[in-house]
């Protein structure tokens, strides 16, 4: 609390980061995705990827899609990385598995701070994290293990029913609920292959969060349509590589 205090005499030079509300964010960059003429396609499930000298095809859910470039932007458990081979030779350190709640009504000691704690349970070891969200009153609370062991919903239970912190969730209200379930690999050393460019999270150990995310992909968008300019030119196509160099420097 003391750190916190010391920060917030700073103003705005002391705050450490700002929570950026998703939804919002993702409903923006999709209508200005739109307005740039940008085809929307929600809900394919890729299950085959082919890709030739000239292009790449990408099929699923019954449909197919052609294309001189495949953007593998598919998370950090990446079918598209996994169907192409590029997962060959990455070290594999963990399975990690998340539940998150939404909630309003939690009451921690300081609310514009981020909390977190180890909690020992009779089957493992977990960890959880409270932050704020951007609507006033509303908290992220995440608990996660790597610990195939561990029921999460019963460590979730302890933490806010037993534990020291209890007393922050006595009138805490769940309002939506999501889990996830990451392999945690050695990050690609070789963001392409082929016609196929990985962004963010398939290529990085875990999440690269909203931030690098975004930078990530604007990177990647940039090269490939550098790429087609170059090619619609008869040069050499040297943006792919570009990429590449900035991603193991950035990155890797």
């Amino acid at each position: 609390a003391g750190v916190v205090e010391d920060q917030k005499k700073k103003g705005d030079y002391g705050k450490v980061t700002a929570v950026i509300d998703k939804e919002i964010l993702f409903r923006c960059l999709l209508e200005e995705a739109k307005a740039c003429s940008v085809e929307v396609f929600p809900g394919i499930n890729v299950v085959k990827v082919n890709t030739t000298a000239e292009g790449v095809t990408v099929e699923g859910s019954g449909q197919s899609f052609e294309g001189r470039y495949l953007i593998a932007a598919d998370g950090a458990n990446s079918r598209v990385a996994q169907m192409l081979g590029m997962n060959e030779g990455r070290t594999y350190y963990s399975q990690l598995r998340n539940l998150m709640y939404h909630m309003s009504g939690v009451e921690p000691p300081e609310p514009d701070a981020v909390a977190s704690s180890f909690c020992f349970t009779k089957d493992g070891p977990t960890m959880w994290l409270l932050f704020p969200k951007p609507p006033e009153g509303e908290y992220n609370y995440n608990i996660a293990s790597m610990d195939p062991r561990v029921d999460l919903e019963e460590a979730s239970d302890y933490v806010t029913k037993e534990s020291f912190f209890a007393p922050w969730f006595k009138n805490a209200k769940i309002l939506r609920t999501f889990s996830a379930n990451e392999n945690c690999y050695g990050h690609i050393v070789e963001p392409y292959k082929g016609r196929v460019v990985v962004a963010g999270d398939v290529g990085a150990t875990q999440e690269l969060e909203v931030t690098g995310a975004m930078i990530c992909g604007w990177k990647v968008g940039h090269a490939v349509s550098t790429a087609l300019q170059e090619e619609n030119l008869g040069l050499e196509v040297t943006a792919i590589a570009q990429y590449g160099k900035w991603w193991q420097e950035a990155y890797v």
